[in-house]
This record gives structure tokens, C-alpha cells and sequence, in this order.
């Protein structure tokens, strides 16, 4: 079977199922994990890098307004890949080729392979895809080990958090400029990592706030998370001085409770380290929290005053 991923959680999911060999075409965003850096790259992106997160919002608004995609698939190397099933996703319009770019080329191209659409909203449906993904690539023995795996490790930080009261008061945002409020499945593993998300609802759409909505809320946390960034990038933009003149306006980031967790690794991401990301948060909540590896690695505090 030759698969073809344009999604970095399913990527990422095959791998773990023992299919990389059948990976014969990744998207341009799929990074992890490395072993899979020469398989050809089937779509492009009309980011450039170095651009801030406004210059982002600005570029996708525009994209947008347009009725264009800023993903292009590369035809040469798709035909190449010569896929049994493509997995797509039906999630998020920004974060991935579209499905009418994607049927329009695969007429032109005369392929007709299996394309299963991804489009878990919360856990379960997350968790449920990562079923369908075995299903639909013979591998369903594999997936429900995978399945096992994963819902211990969530039942083991739901043991730990459900008698802990009170929950801790926290605003989780996936970009900068503007902020965006937590969405899809991440305040529910906020709720099970033992936190109340203050502004982002779940099963939604990540949306739009304002830097005075999050002062207003008065978080106990600030965690910033965002999509397609990386803590360097995160961690530059907010030590610009207009940034940081927002963020000290609000409580918990003078106490410092400003936390920076890897957004592409652990919640932007459906796949299986959301569950991560959940260890994750939830030693930022609760620094006791055991878990068999240190997972606070991934979560930089910053002190900014």
C-alpha cells in the first residue's frame, strides 16, 4: 500500500503504526518524526519564513478574502507517489491543501486512490481518527494497541486531577497578533489536565480575542501555544516591547505564570501527542504531577519583569 499524508498528525500516526515504508509523499508542514525528512514533500506553502505572526494574519486574511489557498500541491511528485489512499483533513481551512484543490488535481491526474478526511473536534473524535487512519491502512490491530496506549495515559492524569479543587483559572491562547482563544479539542484537555479555560470554548473554531478580553479574565495561567510557531519565535515576538507592555498588564504574568508550550508538538496537531501536550499542561498546573518522563522540558516559563 502507498500512502500519501497532508496532515502532520496522521503522518505521525502512520509512523507509529509501523507504515513509514508505505509513506510515499508527506505535506510541506509534516516535520516529526525525523526519520522522515527525505520522504518528498507533495505540497507547498506560500508562507515565507522570518514573517511575525501579524504579517501571518495579514497574508491568510487576504488569502482569504480572495476565495485563494496559500497551499499549492506539487503535481509532479503526487503523480510519483502514485498513492492507494491520501489522508487529508476537514478540520481547519488554514492549515492545510483544500479538498476541491486536492479532487481537481487528482481528476487532472487521472488518480483515483482512497482519501479519507480527517476531522475529529475534540479528543474523541481525535482519537477516533487515529481508529479510522488503522482501519483504512490495514493496520487496525496496530491502531487499537496505539488506542490502549494513549487512553491510559489520559486516564492517568484524570485520576490525578479529578479531586483537585479548585480548577485552575486559565486562558490558552494559539497566536499573538491577534491573540487567538483556545479551540477544537484543546479546553477540553484543559478540563482533564485539571484547568478551567476562561475564553475558548470547546468543539469551535480558535477565535479572535483582544489583549483586554484576556486582562478582563484574570487568569491564575497564560499559556501561549501557538500554531505553526516554535517557542524561539513565540518567546522574540512576545519580548518585543509592544507585546510586553500588554502581557504585564495582566496578573498572573507579573506573578509569573506565563507559560510558552510547543504548539506544532502538542496541541495545534490532531494526532497522538495531544496526549503529550496534556502530560504537559498538566505539570505546568501541577509541578507534583508524576509522570514517567519529565515532559516540563517543553514548557518554558517566562519571567518578564
Amino acid at each position: 500500500m502507498r500512502i500519501v499524508s497532508l496532515m502532520p498528525g496522521a503522518t505521525e500516526t502512520l509512523c507509529l503504526l509501523g507504515l513509514q515504508s508505505n509513506i510515499h509523499g508527506i505535506s510541506h508542514e509534516c516535520d516529526y518524526p525525523n526519520s522522515i525528512s527525505e520522504i518528498p514533500r507533495v505540497t507547498r506553502s506560500a508562507l515565507t519564513k522570518g514573517l511575525t505572526s501579524a504579517q501571518i494574519n495579514e497574508l491568510v486574511t487576504d488569502y482569504s478574502q480572495r476565495g485563494e489557498s496559500l497551499y499549492s500541491i506539487d503535481e509532479d511528485k503526487l503523480a510519483a507517489a502514485a498513492p492507494d489512499v491520501i489522508l487529508t483533513q476537514d478540520i481547519c481551512n488554514v492549515c492545510a491543501v483544500s479538498s476541491h484543490d486536492l479532487t481537481s488535481t487528482l481528476r487532472r491526474l487521472g488518480l483515483s486512490p482512497d482519501v479519507v478526511s480527517l476531522s475529529g473536534m475534540d479528543l474523541k473524535g481525535v482519537l477516533e481518527d487515529i481508529r479510522l487512519i488503522g482501519e483504512r491502512t490495514s493496520a487496525l490491530e496496530a491502531s487499537r494497541t496505539l488506542l490502549n496506549n494513549l487512553r491510559e495515559r489520559v486516564e492517568s492524569v484524570t485520576h490525578y486531577t479529578q479531586g483537585r479543587k479548585p480548577r485552575r483559572k486559565i486562558v490558552f491562547l494559539e497566536w499573538l497578533d491577534p491573540p487567538f482563544s483556545a479551540g477544537h479539542w484543546t479546553p477540553h484537555l484543559i478540563e482533564l489536565a485539571g484547568g478551567r479555560e476562561l475564553i475558548g470554548e470547546p468543539n469551535k473554531v480558535s477565535t479572535a480575542t483582544t489583549w483586554k478580553q484576556v486582562t478582563d479574565a484574570d487568569p491564575e495561567f497564560l499559556v501561549i501555544s501557538c500554531c505553526g510557531r516554535s517557542n524561539r519565535q513565540t518567546q522574540v515576538e512576545i519580548e518585543a516591547e509592544l507585546v510586553t507592555e500588554k502581557l504585564l498588564r495582566i496578573p498572573c504574568v507579573r506573578d509569573g505564570k506565563l507559560y510558552l508550550i510547543d504548539g506544532s508538538a502538542y496541541f495545534n496537531r490532531p494526532g497522538p501527542r495531544l496526549i503529550e501536550g496534556l502530560e504537559v499542561l498538566t505539570r505546568v498546573l501541577h509541578p507534583e504531577f508524576p509522570v514517567a518522563k519529565s515532559p516540563m522540558r517543553d514548557a518554558l516559563q517566562l519571567k518578564l519583569c
